[in-house]
């Protein structure tokens, strides 16, 4: 059995999460493993930071006060989960707690940026893989796969209808722009589903975006968050040059000429050129950068496959030496399909701070 620690940041964090597996039975029984006091004294006042570091693997935002107040209120190893969340609550100054026998939800801020700490062990996640499964990847590269069987996620917003085609295209951005971003969480257009257009061809739904933005910038319609997109391929027309100017000309003036975008995505093929999506990927600038002046685009990371696409997008760097990133994941029905419970929890995490 295995308990899961999931830190929700996006600071020197590729995926926006860091995820750390252990060898508990129970949540209860990892938190009483890791119980023990430390003074924040004069002699080594660094050691509660040291010490939740080593035990996290990662720099955790106040995880260290844990450890101090232990220390200072004397506090015994808690008996039950209501305890362990009591303390917890108390100790890091959390914004809010939820929690259950087997899970452990933790909203929290550091400095700028509002955090999570998800804590759940494998009897949780036997029943709960839909929500869970995401949280548990230690490598925030998605597999990919296919499957015809239909299966729909339940819930999820749709974007306006711009091309004809087939299947469906689901998107989940994690990112952050303020403060209160993952309480905010439900009332942000930070996942979507788009009709009539799978992976393979989803820029063709970017060229029926552009054309929209041309007519109305303000469409309300639109995806704030696709319409980042937009602006990759923005930088792939005004660089483009001979044949590729010709295909991309004919494709904006009917992104649903197929046999176009067929002949076009050959045509890169052939020359050993990356798919369209993942240039699209790699050239948008986002909207916000952590300060201004520090992206480096040499950080980013791009993988595009036949039914799911990711990029990790570095989006500045703070002023302490951390790099900020936004994860952004694109997906479609036969990928949902053949991953169902990983399609389900990567939406549900999209949408709300506490996911478990």
């Amino acid at each position: 059995m295995s308990v899961y620690f999931v830190y929700r940041s996006h600071d020197d964090n590729p995926g926006a999460f860091h995820v750390k597996v252990f060898p508990h039975d129970t949540v209860l029984e990892w938190c009483r493993s890791i119980w023990v006091g430390i003074p924040r004294g004069d002699d080594h006042p660094d050691a509660a930071t040291d010490r939740a570091e080593e035990v996290l693997g990662c720099v955790v935002g106040g995880f260290d006060m844990l450890f101090v107040t232990i220390h200072n209120q004397a506090w015994a190893k808690p008996k039950t989960m209501t305890a362990a969340a009591r303390y917890f609550e108390e100790a890091l100054y959390n914004q809010a707690v939820k929690f259950g026998q087997h899970h452990l939800q933790l909203l929290g801020e550091d400095d700028d940026l509002q955090t999570a700490v998800y804590l759940f062990d494998d009897h949780y996640v036997n029943k709960n893989r839909h929500r869970a499964t995401f949280l548990m990847r230690t490598d925030w590269r998605l597999p990919d796969g296919a499957s015809e069987e239909e299966l729909k996620p339940k819930g999820v917003p749709n974007t306006a209808k711009l091309v004809r085609g087939v299947g469906v295209t689901y998107f989940a951005h994690f990112a952050t722009y303020d403060i209160g971003m993952l309480s905010d969480l439900p009332n942000r257009d930070l996942r979507g589903v788009v009709a009539a257009v799978r992976v393979a061809d989803f820029p063709r739904y970017l060229f029926a975006m552009r054309n929209r933005l041309a007519e109305n910038p303000d469409d309300e319609t639109l995806s704030h968050e696709l319409c980042q997109l937009v602006r990759g391929l923005d930088v792939v027309i005004e660089k483009a040059k001979g044949d590729e100017k010709a295909f991309l000309a004919a494709l904006t003036a009917d992104p649903d000429d197929y046999g176009v975008w067929c002949a076009y995505s050959y045509w890169r093929m052939e020359r050993d050129r990356l798919p369209l999506l993942a240039d699209v990927l790699l050239l948008y600038e986002p909207y916000w950068d952590a300060i201004e002046g520090t992206r480096q685009a040499m950080m980013d990371d791009a993988l595009t496959q036949t039914h799911v696409a990711q990029l990790s997008k570095h989006v500045g760097r703070l002023e302490g030496g951390a790099d900020r990133f936004h994860h952004f994941i694109l997906f479609d029905d036969e990928w949902a399909n053949a991953h169902r419970d990983l399609a389900a929890s990567i939406l549900r995490t999209a949408s709300r701070w506490d996911p478990l």
